[in-house]
């Protein structure tokens, strides 16, 4: 692995460590409702986090297009999603419940909008810095590492069978802040080999839309969404069972073993099919979210440490979606098309998760939106068939 490739790991498992420390999924929603925030507000979390940080693309494009070196523009969203971390953790300092919701949402939402530039600036990043065959190791690697950091931490308090802490929560998510920064500092050292700058034109939604590449593309992983919005659905449903710092413990150590087990697999996968990677990922969220629902009715129930074994499950699911979308859409277009395919497909994918997670929060039921996720991602594992080998 080349030295670009070596920065680029360390740097994205570094901002990998900060997104699982201050998960819409996991620690968020638990904190929000540790401190009493309404429970309305948790269905709210990963809708503002995923569309918040995709939803701009389209128009930051043309700014992030003009920015040379690329890795300036992820540096500059880097640092910003540390202060909004910070931001995040002053609901210590707040006593006023409703208003606890409405500053962590806010604050995701703008920690949103900067994951959205360096999400954009880093797809330019990593193929200017390593080449085709090589992109799905980097982001498989990257992920294994900040998965084992996690399942470090996370080991380390299993044990503990203590009621709910807001104090030991908000020190968790801040550490997020660190983790983004140091990210920033790792990301400053890639050399970036320049490509040919062609006049590029503004990404346009329309426009884009009628290559049929993307739009098969865009029907795929609109589907593929319900790996994602499954899992603060399905910690909903354990911690009303087990509303424990070790059951918490047991969701972040699934997420991070998943993480650490199963990325360095699924980028090797994704190296040789895209498609086929999150095809088999998001077979394995809706075959897991279907077990959930099954336990569920039968009354067999999950207690205790046991739902960190559904949700590993779940989110090696979620990885190899993850895994494979990213390498797909970074191998399927190139130079000044990529940036346009990779803005257009994510804003129009943000506007159909807003319409489906609003839809989900009207459900009023935690087991019926893990059921939704499950047939969602079912289809987007059947529909991966037709997508164009990139």
């Amino acid at each position: 692995m080349s030295a670009n490739a070596r920065r680029l790991v360390a740097s994205k498992a570094a901002s990998g460590l900060g997104d699982l420390l201050c998960s819409a999924k996991t620690t968020l929603p638990w904190l929000m409702l540790s401190a009493g925030a309404p429970a309305g507000l948790v269905g709210l979390l990963v809708p503002v986090r995923e569309s918040g940080s995709m939803l701009p693309q389209v128009f930051i494009a043309p700014w992030v297009a003009r920015v040379e070196p690329r890795k300036k523009a992820a540096i500059a969203g880097l640092l910003a999603q540390a202060a909004a971390v910070l931001a995040v953790s002053s609901v210590f300092l707040i006593r006023d419940a409703q208003r606890i919701g409405v500053v962590v949402i806010v604050a995701l939402a703008a920690l949103s909008v900067a994951r959205a530039f360096t999400s954009l600036a880093n797809k330019d990043v990593l193929a200017r810095a390593v080449p085709k065959g090589q992109r799905g190791k980097v982001g498989g690697r990257a992920t294994s590492i900040a998965g084992l950091i996690g399942l470090s931490g996370a080991a380390a308090t299993l044990l503990w069978d203590r009621p709910e802490s807001v104090g030991v929560l908000v020190l968790v998510v801040g550490a997020a802040a660190a983790a983004f920064t140091i990210s920033a500092s790792l990301l400053s050292g890639v050399d970036e080999r320049d490509e040919a700058t062609a006049a590029k034109p503004r990404p346009s939604l329309t426009r884009a839309l009628f290559d049929p590449r993307l739009r098969r593309f865009l029907a795929v992983r609109l589907l593929l969404a319900g790996a994602a919005l499954g899992g603060p659905f399905i910690v909903a449903m354990g911690r009303a069972q087990s509303p424990s710092l070790r059951t918490l413990s047991a969701f972040v150590l699934g997420g991070a073993a998943a993480s650490f087990v199963s990325a360095g697999s699924w980028g090797k996968l994704a190296d040789a099919s895209g498609r086929g990677c999150m095809a088999a990922g998001g077979a394995l969220a809706a075959l897991t979210a279907g077990g959930v629902l099954l336990l569920a009715r039968t009354g067999s129930g999950i207690s205790g440490w046991l739902w960190g074994a559904v949700y590993f499950l779940f989110s090696v699911g979620y990885v190899g979606v993850r895994v494979g979308r990213k390498t797909y859409i970074v191998d399927l277009a190139q130079g000044g098309e990529r940036t346009q395919f990779v803005a257009t497909s994510n804003t129009a994918v943000s506007l159909g998760l807003l319409v489906i997670g609003a839809g989900m929060a009207m459900l009023g039921s935690a087991s019926a939106a893990v059921g939704v996720c499950a047939a969602l991602c079912a289809a987007g594992a059947l529909l991966c068939a037709a997508l164009r080998r990139a």
